[in-house]
């Protein structure tokens, strides 16, 4: 199992990233009281060859009283789509009283955190 980060402070995010076989495991978490939040699993559609337009179906469950299911998705989709591979998010990220510009720093950085984390499991699968 392997971990990335992105951001630094309040507003950063990490991840444990595990392969399973041929899938792969993420769980992605961040600011004062990491949870699990919300969850998204990501099915690639290998019928879009060219990598800039590759897409994958997208399932996706959040818990009561949270919104982690943009991370989630994000994470899933984007982590599917290049690597090819079925992927399967768990995401929890509480910043207390965030505001607007907080949110989009966390995105920024979950950018950042999906990027370090293709690079990695890419060097698992030789791709």
């Amino acid at each position: 199992m392997d971990t990335v980060s992105a951001g630094t402070g309040l507003f950063a995010v990490s991840a444990s990233l595990q392969t399973i076989g041929e899938d792969v495991l993420i769980a992605v978490w961040g600011g004062t009281l990491p949870h699990i939040g919300a969850l998204a699993v990501a099915i690639p559609h290998p019928e879009s060859t060219p990598e800039r337009e590759r897409s994958s179906t997208v399932l996706q469950f959040s818990f009561p009283g949270h919104r982690d299911e943009v991370v989630a998705r994000r994470v899933a989709e984007r982590v599917a789509s290049a690597l090819q591979r079925t992927v399967a998010v768990s995401a929890g990220i509480h910043i207390p009283d965030i505001t607007p510009d907080g949110i989009e720093a966390v995105l920024a950085n979950t950018d950042a955190l999906i990027e370090n984390s293709i690079i990695v499991l890419r060097g698992k699968y030789h791709d």
